[in-house]
């Protein structure tokens, strides 16, 4: 799944469910092409991209530019692995900021979820920030993954702050 721009949506932009292996990458969710702006708010409790159901080897964005998903959700969250999803790459996708990585361009409740047994998991060089609530949250026996070289409640520049309202980081089980 590359290079979509999907604007608005009612539960998920893109779910993958009982699919392993895919590539979803280079996609615009809820910004305009120019990926500086968002679209007005036409979606309502809803998730970017939701991987769930034992899912696996998926890979969502990737080490280029080009493979940069950039990701706006009014509500909810902008990726979430859920379900027993295991052994994914979140690599190098903004959420909650144009694709420049600084402009704030609003958030959802939370940048990402990984939850309920979502297993060794590799989240690595993602921006995440302007959530309502915090920018990742690891919850419900989600053991096991690697957090990395990402930027929470900074920009890409590492300088701009994008603050999220409550947690950078928050753990729970």
């Amino acid at each position: 799944i590359q290079n979509n721009l999907i604007a608005c949506y009612q539960t998920f932009a893109i779910q993958v469910d009982l699919g392993n292996n895919n590539s979803i990458a280079g996609n615009k969710i809820g910004v305009k092409y120019d990926g500086l702006s968002a679209f007005p708010t036409c979606t309502t409790n809803s998730i970017g991209i939701y991987i769930w159901n034992q899912n696996s080897g998926n890979a969502i964005g990737g080490p280029n530019a080009g493979d940069r998903n950039i990701i706006v959700v009014p509500q909810s969250t902008g990726i979430q692995l859920h379900s027993s999803s295991h052994d994914n790459q979140v690599i190098n996708n903004y959420i909650g900021v144009g694709s420049d990585g600084i402009t704030p361009l609003g958030g959802g409740t939370y940048g990402m979820q990984i939850i309920v047994n979502s297993n060794n998991n590799l989240i690595e060089d993602n921006v995440v920030g302007n959530q309502s609530k915090n920018g990742i949250v690891i919850r419900k026996a989600a053991t096991g993954n690697t957090f990395r070289n990402n930027r929470i409640g900074i920009g890409a520049d590492g300088t701009t702050n994008i603050y999220n309202s409550m947690f950078g980081v928050w753990i729970q089980d």
